[in-house]
């Protein structure tokens, strides 16, 4: 996705179809993503730490990670049109 939204920008840019100055969509999609990987990971710790250590933790933080990245997958596929 990153690299559709760096393509079309070059295209924009080519065409005068972008303002100079305007926020470019990528840069801002790539904050987005860093920011959210921040917040699954202390989702996802904050889900082991509920095992208190117990062996539980592992698959408690392996399910987390699945579920955060397939909400986020949903998200980013209907917010760039792919649904």
């Amino acid at each position: 996705m990153y690299r559709e939204l760096r393509a079309q920008e070059r295209r924009e840019d080519a065409s005068g179809g972008t303002p100079k100055g305007a926020p470019r969509q990528a840069d801002l999609l790539r904050d987005m993503q860093r920011a959210w990987i921040t917040f699954r990971d202390r989702t996802c710790d904050y889900e082991r730490a509920q095992w208190g250590g117990g062996t539980g933790g592992g698959p408690a933080y392996t399910n987390c990670l699945m579920v955060q990245t397939a909400k986020q997958t949903i998200y980013l596929e209907q917010a760039m049109g792919y649904n």
